[in-house]
């Protein structure tokens, strides 16, 4: 996978406090799905954040999906709308 500690550091310097807001608004999130969000604000397609992570797309496609459900979304384009408005 791609998403090493130096990607991460790159994008907490280009984002220093998304994930910060997204851990303080929304608490029961996975690391993963930090990431999954993290690589969604950077507008990644499925198949890209597969990639990075070194997973499958379907298994980009149920973290998506289990986001959506704790944070009671009902479309990928409210996940998406979520994201950008967040700082």
């Amino acid at each position: 996978p791609l998403y090493s500690s130096a990607a991460s550091d790159v994008y907490k310097r280009q984002y220093p406090n998304f994930i910060t807001s997204l851990k303080n608004t929304f608490e029961n999130l996975t690391p993963s799905e930090l990431r999954c969000l993290c690589l969604e604000k950077l507008k990644l397609s499925n198949k890209e954040m597969a990639l990075v992570l070194g997973v499958s797309s379907n298994s980009v496609m149920v973290t998506k999906h289990r986001i959506r459900k704790k944070l009671n979304l009902k479309s990928q384009q409210e996940l998406q709308n979520l994201v950008k408005e967040m700082k």
